[in-house]
């Protein structure tokens, strides 16, 4: 609001007359500095013409311009105008409050909402406006969601179980089950690239605790390990690797940067678990850092409770990272614009964007926090149209759903989940990925299963994968659809050394 008024201040500073009432503990001065007594005229002219979002504003950085003056510029009739500034703020709340009710009578759900969004802005504590929001959310929610279901096959049928290849969006899925604790034991497990048939593609064999594995354009693969991100070429080559303890999620970013979620631990134990969110170089150097003990405090707030730091879990759990790009939202908020981050706080069921330049939380969801809409959630991710897909766990229902939700809203705006609701559930880990023709690919990773679904739910493809019996692994963490175009490079790779 104050860039938008510092061009009108300047606009107007010599349209208006000097008018200023001043005490007479001025020192050195008849008059108070030039920006002061425009914002003071500027005040004055809002108050007499009703425009009390201005005043308010304007009011509040008269006094900051006072406190900075260290005392020497004082306003006599200061309390006399925010008294009046206070009595428009109250008057023009009330109209709003009679406004939002009118729009809720006349189901004008969507304006109610955004004038109930505004009183609370100004006056959090206004009236019953914060359950009224709440009907208000709920109502809206319950006419324009979408919920989708479809029926899940007998999970003792393994394999390829479904397939509709005029109905999918037709291409390749990289994934790995996490290998399981076998202390003492050096053996390489595999990574997995199979076609729309289950047909084995292609398999990287890799040591260590495989948690997360994508596939870039060159055709190389770049994946976890327990203590280290690694890129490797399709002959198993360590290409690049950076000895960190990665914890669940990275992205490997156009520039060639990778954006990394990990731990620190200083100190013996675990309650001294610090997470960190980090984008790094190929060179191997911390380009940007977020803390999160630093926000400890901007954490609280959001949920409304302390955050207790002890062993029984990792208190922030970052499970997801991702870095904003275009989209359609940006252009109404700048909050979901390019290059903000957009993570998710297992530990707190709490989906954030975290500013890329402040590092402040910008945004969150669900807000208010105690209604716990998503539980034990993974993998959100930002549309193009500005809305974000979420895999909801579910972990204390228990069913697993996955949501679409508004952000500016704060609206589910679509839903799926199985019928019955139990046949699809993942107490833990598990995505989703929204494909170019509309579908949505789920992993529901300790099913070991990997299914596509239509805009209305319809299952086209299903495939529960038997690899970790034969290679001593347990869970899928994701799954990943890429295109042929996309696989192309790796293809050829893989041609060529099959002709050696």
């Amino acid at each position: 609001m104050y860039k938008i008024l510092f061009p009108i201040i300047i606009l107007v500073l010599n349209l208006f007359p000097t008018e200023v009432i001043y005490s007479q503990e001025v020192v050195d001065s008849q008059t108070l500095p030039s920006n002061s007594e425009v914002v003071y005229n500027l005040l004055k002219q809002n108050i007499a013409q009703n425009k009390w979002e201005e005043a308010k504003t304007l009011l509040e950085h008269l006094k900051f311009l006072l406190n900075t003056s260290n005392g020497r510029v004082k306003l006599k009739d200061l309390k006399r105008l925010e008294r009046e500034v206070n009595a428009l703020l109250e008057q023009n709340l009330e109209h709003l409050y009679v406004q939002g009710l009118r729009q809720m009578n006349n189901f004008q759900l969507t304006e109610a909402l955004m004038t109930l969004k505004k009183i609370l802005y100004y006056e959090s504590g206004y009236k019953d406006t914060e359950e009224l929001l709440r009907k208000a959310r709920d109502i809206r929610e319950n006419l324009t969601k979408t919920t989708v279901t479809s029926p899940t096959l007998d999970n003792r049928q393994t394999g390829l179980r479904i397939y509709k290849p005029e109905k999918c969006y037709n291409g390749y899925t990289l994934f790995a089950h996490r290998t399981l604790d076998l202390p003492g034991v050096d053996i390489l497990f595999p990574i997995y690239l199979i076609d729309m048939r289950g047909n084995i593609i292609y398999q990287w064999m890799v040591d260590g605790d495989t948690v997360l594995a994508r596939l870039k354009p060159n055709g190389n693969l770049v994946y976890t390990t327990g203590g280290e991100l690694r890129e490797i070429d399709p002959q198993g080559n360590i290409i690049w690797s950076y000895p960190s303890q990665i914890d669940h999620s990275f992205q490997c970013l156009e520039d060639g940067n990778f954006l990394i979620n990990r731990n620190e631990y200083p100190g013996r134990n675990c309650e001294d678990e610090l997470p960190r969110t980090e984008i790094i170089s190929p060179d191997k150097k911390i380009l940007w850092q977020w803390k999160g003990e630093e926000y400890l405090d901007e954490l609280e707030e959001l949920i409304g409770k302390k955050i207790i730091r002890s062993c029984k879990g990792q208190w922030l759990n970052n499970n997801s990272c991702e870095i904003l790009k275009d989209n359609l939202l940006a252009k109404k908020d700048k909050r979901f614009r390019k290059g903000n981050i957009l993570c998710c706080f297992n530990a707190l069921d709490l989906i954030s964007i975290i500013d890329y330049t402040t590092g402040g939380i910008a945004w969150a969801w669900p807000s208010p926090w105690s209604k716990r809409i998503i539980q034990a959630s993974h993998a959100p991710t930002m549309l193009y149209n500005g809305n974000i897909l979420i895999f909801d766990n579910g972990s204390g229902r228990p069913w697993s759903r996955v949501i679409e939700i508004n952000p500016l809203t704060e609206e589910i705006v679509w839903e799926y989940h199985a019928e019955p609701k139990e046949s699809f559930y993942s107490s833990t880990m598990g995505n989703a990925m929204r494909l170019p023709n509309g579908n949505t690919l789920i992993c529901e990773a300790t099913k070991n299963r990997i299914f596509e679904i239509t805009p209305t739910g319809e299952v086209v493809w299903d495939f529960i994968s038997t690899f970790n019996k034969t290679a001593g692994t347990e869970y899928i963490n994701q799954a990943f659809r890429y295109s042929p175009a996309y696989v192309r490079p790796l293809l050829k790779q893989i041609e060529k050394l099959q002709k050696r």
